[in-house]
This record gives structure tokens, C-alpha cells and sequence, in this order.
């Protein structure tokens, strides 16, 4: 029997009317919140600072792909993933996704990234794949060197007397062409590169109980795409009438970028079926259907990325389910009252600031004076038309009271409290705050931020897996050159496939901000300890100290001259040079006196100056 793909559209579109009518109309609202826009819009919007503190504090910086490897022998094929990996993640704008997913999760519970490659054919994104071009696209095979040679004579006509002062051509003066120091291309331009980008979750369906996504029996992305497109894509004969219902799907017309302005739109369900519990035949499936038109299927096959899902999700609450409340939604009620409160808050000011003007029964004011009166910028004279200046006084209103204070200041706190904020993130400023009080915001900050952290750790390390698996599938058979930090790594097709393998482990670090005042204090002080004692000294290795250094003073990757993982010695040594030793297995030794040949004294004297 055939995969039921009428079972399975069923399936998806009961899904897709569920998460539609509880929590599409809930995510648009939150999203306008947060950016204080439209209908978001709010006084002293406490939603839009809370999502600024994320952004400031999460992924502030570039972050550092470390692969390690188990094994010590793989040493050095770790640091050359390393390499690849940190160069991989740059070109495609891997820390920019990442925002933007995170910034996701915060209005919607759950962000959403994508991975692919341009010459997948089955991720149906026709603005990123060169496989879904036209017949106007560029194609280089279609141009030819139609380079002629022009005979001496006519050039000799042609300059005249100015010939004889040409310099003759010497073979032995030509260039060396071959010793250019530009690197290699890392992606073919005719065969495209791998690539990462946002997924709305208004295009995602799963079940709707999903908690933990390796528990997701299917998961499918909807793509909104015209007619005209899909037809060129699939060189199918399609029929007209399987048009998307524009009332069903406006929020994914709204939300594609000129989607309002395609005439006849399609919604297409990328779906992959991890598990088939009904014919578990179809367990590891993948399937590309019309929406709600079962009989137009576009791909019915097994998994085309070996068992990989693209699609990786990026909570911002572990706890939570991936289709649930999101943080914003738990903060509005705060936001709207904080928002009503201060709006009263500053019409009671206007009135209680604003002066009163009073005057005499007996006397009297012309209309242009009374003007100049009201206007607190006339430093003119008055004139009364009748009575004397004392009949010409102000009344001051009651002003700002302190219950005015202790009732914004009490929703604040709630607000603060609901988010797991502290002053700290609010961008108060440590001298207001005791010192007592310092050290825990610090921690509680600190235990909020990574509680958002884990989960979009978890979808870094994730992505640059699959991005590599990617890369292994469709890149050209050549080696590929990539460059981080000053190194260079030429890797040779299907030999940097660690997706598969249990030799490395991959993690994205440098997530975190910088260590507070207290912790870079005693880092310093123990690097000094350390430095001081010989017996110590050897005991360490330093680049890896120099790296956690970097990282407690908030300091990029890209400060580093060299890359060296865990594990990994530096190649110097092979060459007598000072640091530490390293045998043919790829097992450390201890260094044989001070690292670098004394510079730890310069080191400690850049610690001390920070």
C-alpha cells in the first residue's frame, strides 16, 4: 500500500486550523508589542525592554564553533573543522540567524531556522535555490571566447611611427600568476552554497502536544508559492483550481514578502514524516503536496538528506511546549497596565504642573495679552486695561506626589519580576544600586539569560552540523579552501563530515557577556598565582588560559591570532620553538619553561592595565 497522503494532508491541515485559530491572531499581537508598533504601541512599553535585553545580553558578539575531538589522535582534524566550521558559520550569517530566531521565540515561543543548500531542489524556496532559475537566467555555458588576433600589419598601420617605441614582449619578465595569495573560492558561484535563514512559525505545522521536538512524528513547512513558479519548478501540467483559499491562508499571504501580489498562490507542505505509526514503512519520509489538493503530489520518496531534517526549532523556555505561551504573552497584562498607568500618570502631571491664571474682579486683560500671559516663553511686559498688577495671579497645581512614584514603581517591579529582569538589565546603573544587592541581580540575570541561552545554544550546534551535512551532499567533488583567525584549511570533499561521527563533539561558546567586575578580578589574580610558580606554570596550557581570558573580558574570537581547541598543541613545538610538546599520538605533554619564551609577563601587564 502507498503512503496515504490523503491521511496526511487531513492530518496537517487539522493542525495547521488549530494553531491558526488559538495562536496566530495572540503571536501577531505579541509581535506588534514588542517592536511597539501599530496596535502594539504602548507608553513605557515594558515588552520592547525586555526583548532589548535579550538582544543586548544573548548574542551581542561574533561566537566561536569549537569542535573537539575524543580521541587525542584526531587533534589535529579537529582544529581543521574548527577552522571550517567558524569560517562556515560566518558566510552564512550564521550569528545574524540566530538573533533573529531567538528574537522569534519571544513573541511566539518558538523560533524557527532552516538550513539548505542552492542546489537543493527540495526545500521549494525559489528565491534561494539556481536550480528553480528561468529561461533568462545567466547560464556561462552559453558564452564563448570569441577572442580574434589582429594582424601586426594593421596594428602597424593603425600606431604608425609609434610602434618602434613598443617594449618587446619578454617571456622571462612575465608575472608569476600562479603565486597570487588570494585564497581559493570557497563556493562555486555556478554551483551555489550552503545557506541558513528564518522560518516564520506562522509556516510551521507539527502536532500541537510537541514538547520536545525529537518527539514531533512529523513536521512540515509551508511554502507560499504561485502557480506560474510551481509549474516551471516541477514541469508538471498542474490544473488551475488548486489556488490557495485566501480567507484559510491570508496570514501566510500577509506574512511573504509581496504575497498579497501573487495572482494565483499555492501553499505547498514540505512535510517530513519521522515516524509513520500506522505504516511504519514510511517512517523516515519525506513528502511535497499541494495543501488541501491530496492528488497533487510534487515529491513522495524516502528522506532526500539521509534521515536530516532541515528544520530546526530555537525555544526560548526548554519547559515549555514548542506551540505554547509565549514570554510576551506572559508580560502584556504587565506591559498594558504599566502602559494605562503611565499615560494617567502624565495627564495627572500635565494637570498638577500646569498654572493656573487668575485675575481681580477689577481688572481686565486684552485678548493679545492674555496670550502673552500663557506664554511661557514671553519675558515682555503686561498691561492691564484696568486694577493693578496684584490682581494678576497664578494658581500652581499639586504636582507629582509620591504615590504618583510608588504606583509606577510597583508595576514595574511585577513586570520585572514576571520576566525574571533585574535592574541590571534595565540599564540602572550599578552606583544606584548597594552592594549588596549588585552580586544577586548579577546572578539572577545571569540564571534568566541562560535559562533563554540553552535551548539557542542547542539550535547553534545543531545548525552548523546539518550546514556541514549539507555541504558534503551538494558541493562540487574539489577541495574547498576556508580561512578563520589567520588560518587556513584546504579540506577535501566528504573528509569533513563530522555529522556522522562520534570522534568530535561540536558547541557554540562565547553566547554569554562578559564576566562582572568581581570575576575578572580574580582571574586576573590567579593567572598571576599561577604565572609565579614554576611548578604550576607547567602544569597549564596557556593559549586555552588566554581564551578564557578573552571570554571573561567579553573580547570576540577575533582577537585571536591562532585557533587552538582543547587538546590541540601548538605546532611550534615540533620546531624547538618554546610552548608545549607534542608525541605522534597527539597526546599532550607539560611545556619545558614559561610559555612563549617569558611573554606571560607582558600578558599579566595587559591584565593589569584592563
Amino acid at each position: 500500500m502507498a503512503l496515504n497522503v490523503d491521511k496526511w494532508n487531513t492530518r496537517i491541515l487539522e493542525d495547521y486550523r488549530h494553531i491558526q485559530s488559538k495562536y496566530h491572531r495572540i503571536w501577531r499581537n505579541n509581535r506588534d508589542v514588542m517592536n511597539n508598533e501599530g496596535e502594539g504601541s504602548r507608553f513605557g512599553n515594558l515588552t520592547k525592554e525586555f526583548a532589548g535585553a535579550v538582544r543586548a545580553r544573548l548574542i551581542h558578539k561574533n561566537f566561536f564553533v569549537r569542535v573537539d575531538a575524543d580521541d587525542p589522535d584526531f587533534a589535529v582534524k579537529a582544529r581543521e573543522l574548527t577552522i571550517m566550521s567558524n569560517s562556515l558559520s560566518r558566510s552564512v550569517e550564521l550569528k545574524e540567524t540566530l538573533d533573529d530566531a531567538t528574537e522569534d521565540s519571544l513573541w511566539a515561543g518558538t523560533g524557527w531556522l532552516e538550513v539548505g543548500h542552492t542546489l537543493d531542489l527540495h526545500s521549494f524556496d525559489v528565491m534561494r535555490s539556481i536550480l528553480h532559475n528561468g529561461p533568462n537566467a545567466f547560464n556561462p555555458e552559453d558564452y564563448v571566447d570569441e577572442y580574434v588576433e589582429v594582424p601586426e600589419d594593421e596594428v602597424r598601420a593603425e600606431l604608425g611611427n609609434e610602434a618602434d617605441n613598443i617594449t618587446p614582449f619578454d617571456a622571462t619578465l612575465e608575472p608569476n600568476i600562479t603565486s597570487a595569495t588570494e585564497p581559493m573560492v570557497t563556493f562555486d558561484p555556478e554551483a551555489g552554497a550552503p545557506w541558513i535563514t528564518n522560518v516564520s512559525p506562522f509556516f510551521i505545522v507539527l502536532p500541537r502536544e510537541t514538547k520536545d521536538f525529537r518527539d514531533a512524528d512529523y513536521v512540515s513547512k509551508l511554502v507560499l508559492i504561485s502557480l506560474e513558479e510551481l509549474k516551471l519548478i516541477t514541469d508538471m501540467a498542474l490544473p488551475e483550481n488548486i489556488v490557495a483559499s485566501q480567507s484559510e491562508f491570508e496570514i501566510l499571504i500577509d506574512e511573504t514578502p509581496g504575497g498579497t501580489y501573487i495572482d494565483k498562490p499555492i501553499v505547498v507542505a514540505v512535510t517530513f514524516i519521522r515516524r509513520d505509526r500506522n505504516d511504519p514503512r514510511y517512517s523516515g519520509w519525506y513528502l511535497a503536496h499541494v495543501l488541501s489538493h491530496p492528488s497533487i503530489v510534487l515529491k513522495n520518496a524516502p528522506n532526500p538528506y539521509g534521515g536530516m531534517i532541515p528544520i530546526i526549532p530555537a525555544k526560548s523556555r526548554s519547559s515549555m511546549r514548542i506551540i505554547a505561551k509565549s514570554w510576551i504573552e506572559d508580560l502584556r497584562p504587565y506591559t498594558d497596565n504599566y502602559a494605562k498607568i503611565l499615560e494617567g500618570l502624565f495627564k495627572r502631571m500635565r494637570a498638577g504642573l500646569a498654572i493656573k491664571w487668575t485675575i481681580g474682579s477689577g481688572a481686565s486683560i486684552t485678548k493679545v495679552q492674555e496670550l502673552n500671559v500663557n506664554n511661557v516663553n514671553y519675558n515682555g511686559r503686561i498691561n492691564l486695561e484696568s486694577g493693578q498688577a496684584e490682581d494678576l495671579k497664578y494658581i500652581e497645581g499639586p504636582g507629582l506626589t509620591y504615590d504618583h512614584i510608588q504606583s509606577l514603581n510597583l508595576v514595574s517591579k511585577l513586570a520585572q519580576g514576571e520576566a525574571g529582569q533585574t535592574d541590571i538589565d534595565r540599564g540602572t546603573p550599578v552606583k544606584k544600586i548597594t552592594a549588596r544587592q549588585t552580586e544577586a541581580l548579577l546572578q539572577t540575570s545571569a540564571l534568566m539569560m541562560e535559562a533563554i541561552r540553552g535551548p539557542v545554544v542547542k539550535a547553534g550546534n545543531e545548525a552548523v552540523i546539518k550546514l556541514v551535512h549539507l555541504l558534503n551532499l551538494f558541493s562540487t567533488q574539489r577541495s574547498h579552501v576556508y580561512s578563520f583567525g589567520g588560518d587556513l584549511v584546504e579540506l577535501e570533499p566528504g573528509g569533513n563530515d563530522y555529522t556522522t561521527s562520534y570522534r568530535y563533539k561540536i558547541s557554540v561558546r562565547d553566547l554569554e557577556g562578559p564576566a562582572n567586575a568581581e570575576s575578572q578580578l580574580l582571574f586576573v589574580q590567579f593567572v598571576k598565582n599561577v604565572a609565579a610558580l614554576p611548578q604550576f606554570s607547567n602544569e597549564y596550557n596557556w593559549r586555552e588560559l588566554a581564551d578564557e581570558g578573552r571570554r571573561f573580558f567579553g573580547m570576540g574570537p577575533e582577537v585571536m591570532a591562532r585557533l587552538q581547541p582543547p587538546g590541540m598543541i601548538d605546532e611550534r613545538s615540533q620546531a624547538g620553538m618554546p610552548g608545549q610538546g607534542v608525541v605522534s599520538s597527539g597526546r599532550p605533554l607539560a611545556s619545558q619553561g614559561n610559555p612563549d619564551g617569558g611573554s606571560i609577563d607582558n600578558a599579566l601587564s595587559a591584565l593589569n592595565r584592563l
